[in-house]
């Protein structure tokens, strides 16, 4: 199975187009850093998204740092991951607005996914997630990719403060579905 065809298999109905879009992209250009917010919990359906950026990393020989604040999540990412990608995956226990802070080598792709989202009370995950936002798009690579997780909801999902901002800062949006997916540089890959 290749990597592109493992990522279809594991990404979920309802991400694994973008999931296996932003793959090509990031193979064709080598991507080597991912940085994921919000890491696998043990809900298979949901894509497994931490597994995806490990099979990312290992074709394109790069490395993955994956945050969450739960250690019962980080729990499953490893149990998931298992010792064939413990060299392409740094799982971190800590906040993402501390942790992205840390992160100093420019990143290529940057999926955020953490804070869940509450149909009753959106505004904490879309603050959060606009916070996360402001803090790693300096560190973005010139030519780099952004997926963001839980778009399509009526009261404008995680996106709805993070997106206007993202596209402010020169991204440009190549698709808007459950997940929006941006991209900087890298025209003709998408």
């Amino acid at each position: 199975m290749t990597t592109l065809e493992h990522i279809d298999f594991i990404g979920g109905p309802q991400r694994k187009g973008t999931f296996c879009r932003v793959a090509k992209a990031a193979i064709s250009a080598g991507a080597k850093n991912i940085v994921e917010t919000g890491c696998y919990r043990g809900i298979d359906f949901d894509g497994q998204s931490t597994k995806v950026w490990a099979l990312l990393a290992k074709e394109t020989g790069g490395h993955v740092i994956s945050i969450d604040l739960s250690p019962d999540s980080i729990e499953k990412a490893k149990a998931l991951l298992g010792v064939e990608y413990d060299q392409y995956v740094t799982l971190v226990h800590a906040d993402a607005l501390d942790a992205l802070k840390d992160i100093t080598a420019p990143i290529d792709v940057l999926y955020l996914d953490s804070y869940d989202h509450d149909d009753s009370n959106p505004g904490p995950c879309q603050e959060h997630q606009l916070k996360e936002a402001e803090i790693a798009i300096p560190k973005m690579a010139e030519k780099s990719i952004i997926l963001l997780d839980d778009a399509e909801f009526s009261d404008g999902g995680k996106v709805k403060l993070s997106a206007p901002f993202i596209e402010q800062s020169g991204f440009k949006c190549v698709e808007r579905s459950y997940q929006n997916l941006y991209q900087r540089g890298y025209d003709h890959l998408f």
